[in-house]
């Protein structure tokens, strides 16, 4: 578990995986050097083996491999060209927890960080279930996340959500606590809302 800093900043939690690093971009690319074209616009559903299954009958075990190897290799893209000015500006005035499931370990997460440039303050490696539990209780009052089940959870607990829009969330829509971010330019405006 990481080290947990004080901070008199306010708190903003970040999601990993295809919020922050483009995962499953890296996984398509991956698959089409193999012959195999699914377009990112095609994926549905956040479980992203069976959405490989569905669209290009990719074996599950293939897939969590290859999960496993592009955190490995380390060669993983910020999502888009804003993300490393914006989380400059989001440090400057919130201490920023990186809540993530993602399948790497600590030190794969803090040499991508490092490797990007990105600063941040915590990690918390935590199970998707754990997540949204996590998400509902704690003191953080701010998320960007691309999960539409965290979406659901703070709506209802009344937490604030920068939604980073992917094909698997377009049934979210805003609402008092949710905004829709299609890019981090977009983050890096929403972030700020009352």
């Amino acid at each position: 578990m990481a080290r947990i800093i004080a901070s008199r900043k306010p708190k903003v939690g970040i999601d990993l995986d295809n919020t922050l690093a483009d995962t499953v971009g890296t996984q398509l690319k991956v698959h089409q050097g193999n012959g195999i074209c699914i377009r990112k616009e095609e994926i549905r559903d956040l479980n992203i083996e069976r959405e490989f299954l569905r669209l290009g009958n990719i074996d599950p075990v293939d897939s969590a491999s290859l999960y496993v190897k592009i955190w490995t290799d380390n060669n993983i893209p910020p999502l888009d060209k804003y993300v490393k000015p914006v989380m400059e500006k989001i440090a400057s005035l919130y201490s920023i927890t990186i809540l993530t499931a993602t399948i790497a370990t600590l030190d794969e997460i803090r040499e991508w960080f490092s490797r990007n440039s990105i600063k941040y303050d915590n990690i918390i490696k935590i199970s998707p279930r754990e997540k949204v539990g996590f998400a509902r209780d704690c003191h953080i009052h701010t998320f960007v996340d691309d999960s539409p089940e965290i979406a659901g959870v703070l709506d209802k607990t009344g937490k604030k959500l920068v939604l980073v829009r992917q094909p698997w969330n377009e049934s979210v829509i805003k609402t008092e606590h949710i905004r829709i971010a299609n890019t981090w330019r977009d983050v890096s405006r929403l972030i700020f809302y009352k």
